[in-house]
């Protein structure tokens, strides 16, 4: 068990860094699918359970919003006002330490990344998302997961400086 548990450590890290490099929104959500079914699997065989649960409520988001931008609509802001609600009741009812609150504060960044039209927006909500479960995992000794969310939190940042530095510049002038 423990050499499957390492093997979808990898592969979600590689799907993570794919994730974030991409250019399209669209892109993003089908590497986001991929990677967020892995990391439920590999919650659920930790016994991480709140964390498991928060990713599988993540995965019916992502095929949503996919559904929707599909048909060149916009994800409505009552959709992502009740996955927020959903990940926090989630969070509750598995919540079992303080620490399990992490997974909903990364949750709510996660349902912040994916409705974005724009992916450097999308990103900066990754980063702080990867930063929640890396305290997440530390805390939790969730240690197979660590290598996951420290590479996406590091992948998040070396994406914003090196496909984001223009966009962000912009926003920054035109305050």
């Amino acid at each position: 068990m423990e050499y499957l548990d390492v093997a979808i450590s990898i592969i979600t890290t590689l799907l993570a860094i794919v994730a974030l490099q991409g250019k399209s929104m669209g892109f993003i959500l089908v590497f986001q699918l991929l990677l967020n079914s892995l990391v439920v699997l590999q919650f659920a065989m930790t016994g991480k359970l709140s964390a498991a649960y928060i990713c599988a409520l993540a995965i019916v988001q992502i095929v949503i919003i996919y559904l929707y931008q599909r048909k060149g609509k916009s994800f409505p802001i009552l959709l992502t006002a009740l996955f927020m609600v959903g990940y926090a009741v989630v969070c509750a009812l598995q919540m079992s330490t303080a620490y399990d609150l992490l997974t909903g504060a990364a949750a709510w960044m996660f349902a912040l990344s994916v409705v974005q039209r724009r992916p450097a927006v999308s990103r900066l909500f990754t980063l702080f998302n990867g930063a929640f479960w890396v305290a997440f995992d530390i805390l939790s000794a969730a240690y197979t997961s660590l290598p996951v969310h420290i590479t996406v939190f590091v992948a998040a940042v070396v994406s914003i400086i090196r496909l984001d530095r223009d966009f962000w510049r912009g926003v920054i002038q035109k305050k």
